[in-house]
């Protein structure tokens, strides 16, 4: 259920109805104790979030880029395989 909640929050971000700034408000407490599940599904997803929005933060990233990465983890065929699949 989590990494359905966070590519639905996820997707309000990248389509432009909620800024950054509020998924991170939502998304930083909802992932904070998250460990690895069998799955593995939000575990793996919510890491490449914390890793892309680091690197946003360094300064690695411009928010349009980072928005462009996210779009990709929306999909519900990319489960937080992201660095699989986007990389």
């Amino acid at each position: 259920m989590l990494a359905q909640d966070i590519r639905s929050r996820l997707s309000r971000y990248v389509s432009g109805e909620s800024s950054l700034e509020q998924f991170e408000d939502w998304f930083l407490p909802a992932a904070w104790n998250l460990t690895p599940d069998p799955d593995g599904e939000a575990y793996d997803l919510a890491s490449e979030l914390w890793l892309r929005l680091a690197e946003y933060d360094n300064g690695d990233w411009s928010e349009e880029e980072l928005r462009r990465f996210f779009r990709k983890l929306t999909k519900a065929d990319a489960p937080g395989r992201a660095s699989r699949a986007g990389s």
